[in-house]
């Protein structure tokens, strides 16, 4: 749900500065940046993430034709077992028994934009918002959310963005949280015992995908 909850933030985060000029020059003030450039990028990102904004933001592979520049993509990355309880229960909620594992999950964020002053811009503003969603994530369920920085593209994806002429910039974030699931339970109370391999039912109802 890394990439649920990503994407999530980083259209709210979008949507905050583009109404908010104060606090989005905020975020470049550190770097001493040229008032008459900041205006202009205030500018180009207004018109991507405003009330009339153009910017996409969406679960894809981030080279598959984009609509409109900028676009925001969202990919669940990878994940990997932290701790695996197979043959055992995690616990029990309201006498129901409960299933799962640790997972650490890693999303990639793509950033497309056509000038660099555009990129430049959304780089900034996205990345304040991973920072920002961490509590929230926190708070909501994940162990620990971490912010890996900036990911090199590859040679192939590097020929994709010449050819659509675009300046591309990725980030990759990382979350561990649990996977629960609990036991089938029927209106009765009882186990549903449909979904589990035994040796006298290996098929399920309705029988398998033919091994074609």
């Amino acid at each position: 749900m890394l990439d649920f909850h990503t994407e999530h933030a980083i259209k709210n985060v979008l949507n905050a500065y583009g109404q908010n000029e104060a606090a989005f020059k905020g975020l470049f003030e550190p770097f001493n940046i040229d008032a008459g450039l900041l205006d202009r990028w205030w500018q180009q990102f207004l018109d991507a993430a405003g009330p009339d904004g153009t910017a996409e933001v969406r679960l894809a592979f981030w080279a598959r034709q984009p609509k409109s520049l900028p676009t925001v993509s969202i990919q669940l990355l990878d994940e990997t077992t932290e701790q695996a309880y197979f043959g055992d229960f995690i616990g029990s909620k309201d006498g129901v028994a409960i299933h799962g594992a640790e997972v650490n999950q890693s999303v990639q964020i793509t950033v497309a934009a056509q000038t660099p002053g555009m990129l430049r811009a959304m780089t900034q503003v996205i990345r304040a918002g991973l920072f920002l969603m961490a509590k929230d994530l926190l708070l909501g369920g994940y162990d620990k959310f971490n912010y890996e920085g900036l990911d090199q593209l590859s040679l192939e994806e590097q020929l994709v963005a010449e050819s659509l002429n675009v300046r591309v910039r990725r980030f990759v974030v990382e979350a561990q949280c649990q996977i629960v699931v609990p036991d089938l339970i029927d209106s009765s109370g009882g186990r549903i015992t449909d979904v589990y391999v035994a040796a006298s039912n290996i098929n399920p109802p309705g029988g398998v995908t033919p091994d074609v």
